[in-house]
């Protein structure tokens, strides 16, 4: 079996295991207490390897809990630890997809949010700082 190599990278990843994905699990908090976005974020990892996101954003008095999404994890080349994923939300009318990475304990989570719904809102970015 051929496998592909777009770059040098490419070539380092090991074929025999999915990398150690633990950096990326469990509840992350927003350092910003006052954002207009999300404040908590769940990541698991089921016994059979599956990835799931489970955001939370804010509301005046309440958090909302935007359900559990699939999620894609990413490793490095060198030393396959975990090191970032996404995530896709799709409400219908608003679509959010989630790109997130993680170094020294910080996870920086960018959210692109595109409305479907025609009202006419400008297509938005936000990125946003948790810990555990």
């Amino acid at each position: 079996m051929n496998s592909a190599k777009y770059m040098r990278g490419d070539t380092l990843v090991s074929t025999a295991g999915g990398g150690d994905l633990s950096p990326l699990v469990g509840t992350w908090t927003n350092t910003d207490t006052d954002t207009n976005h999300f404040m908590k974020v769940i990541t698991s990892l089921a016994p059979d390897g599956a990835f799931s996101v489970r955001m939370f954003g804010v509301d005046d008095d309440a958090l909302i809990d935007w359900g559990e999404a699939d999620g894609t994890p990413f490793v490095t080349s060198a030393t396959l630890q975990g090191v970032g994923f996404h995530a896709r939300y799709d409400f219908g009318d608003a679509e959010t997809l989630i790109a997130a990475n993680q170094s020294k304990g910080v996870l920086v989570i960018q959210a692109y949010t595109m409305f479907k719904d025609g009202s006419g809102r400008p297509n938005y970015f936000s990125r946003e700082f948790f810990h555990q």
